[in-house]
């Protein structure tokens, strides 16, 4: 029986060869290869304008009713005041519980009064005019008929606002006086009633006898 002789030299040779064959072939190979995967995305940038949901809103508290006025009243509907005198009228506004009860007052000639504003009046000449006061919420207002009379002065005492017709210290005076008359004329008959009593006597003692 013929030997063989196994080359181990050439054996190991063939094999390297082989295994460099399959390395360039990419045959054999254990790597796994990895795949790249897609990034992730973000929730935010998944969301469409469909999908997203809407933010919320706060929702805005419910105003309260404002109360307007609904009338406005003065003391009086109308008044007479001497030139150079002032007065204060006083406005009403209604309801109670108005928001806004500012006054705006006026005046259709401010030639014969003017009224500031806090109501008061001022005269300036005689004549009329008329006071209003509107309220400047509500859009209701009032009136006040105004009569400037010219200052009267009384020659019997020098007081102003009535003549010497009507002049209470005149007329005091004048009964006073009166009185006084009366007084006189009583004490004067008195007199001559006494002197005449003192004449008569002599003349009767005179008549009788001895």
């Amino acid at each position: 029986m013929k030997k063989i002789t196994v080359n181990k030299t050439r054996i190991l040779t063939a094999a390297a060869a082989l295994v460099a064959v399959f390395s360039l072939a990419g045959c054999g190979s254990t790597a796994v290869k990895e795949v790249p995967q897609p990034a992730e995305t973000s929730r935010s940038e998944e969301a469409t304008l469909e999908t997203a949901a809407p933010e919320a809103t706060a929702t805005p508290a419910p105003t309260p009713d404002v109360v307007v006025p609904t009338s406005v009243t003065l003391e009086q509907e109308g008044g007479i005041l001497n030139n150079g005198m002032t007065w204060t009228l006083h406005a009403t506004v209604l309801p109670e519980d108005a928001a806004d009860k500012t006054i705006t007052w006026t005046s259709a000639d401010e030639s014969v009064a003017t009224i500031d504003d806090s109501g008061v009046i001022t005269t300036h000449a005689p004549g009329q005019t008329t006071i209003t006061a509107a309220s400047t919420a509500g859009g209701v207002s009032t009136t006040y008929n105004l009569v400037v009379q010219e200052v009267v002065k009384c020659s019997y005492c020098g007081g102003t606002g009535h003549t010497a017709d009507t002049c209470a210290v005149k007329k005091t005076a004048e009964q006073q006086a009166a009185a006084v008359i009366a007084q006189q004329q009583a004490a004067a008959q008195a007199a001559e009633q006494a002197a005449a009593q003192a004449a008569e006597q002599p003349a009767a003692e005179a008549a009788q006898p001895a």
